[in-house]
């Protein structure tokens, strides 16, 4: 089996319109990847979960956001996507105060394989 390098993987996304910073990072033999993107917009802080596949493949998802702080709460969002050749597709977005201290943690399973991203967010990383 022949592998391609990490790039041409991603190549897809940016011929569509994306571009690199809006794709995930591979994860090498898995060929799907996830990230947990992050923006700040005013007194906010979104996170958005996506997956990037070389192939066509459906899978399931799970997101937990959990938060600590002056209180702890946790947020959990699951279900089923489908990614096309090439694609990158959002799986989850989560609305949050700015204020909180984050952590988010993707997984993602397709093909019987299972990849997990993380992201902090807030407090001294």
């Amino acid at each position: 089996m022949t592998r391609l390098p990490k790039w041409v993987l991603l190549l897809p996304a940016v011929a569509a319109g994306g571009s690199f910073a809006d794709a995930p990072a591979a994860h090498a033999g898995s060929g799907i990847s996830c990230d947990i993107q992050v923006s700040h917009k005013g007194n906010g802080v979104t996170l958005r979960g996506v997956v990037a596949s070389g192939f066509a493949t459906d899978g399931s998802y799970t997101l937990k956001v959990t938060s600590s702080g002056s209180g702890s709460s946790a947020i959990d969002q699951s279900g089923d996507f489908s990614v096309s050749a090439g694609g990158v597709e959002q799986l989850a977005l989560v609305s949050l105060g700015g204020d909180g201290v984050y952590k988010a943690r993707l997984s993602v399973t397709a093909n019987g394989q299972t990849t997990s991203c993380t992201e902090r967010v807030g407090g001294s990383l």
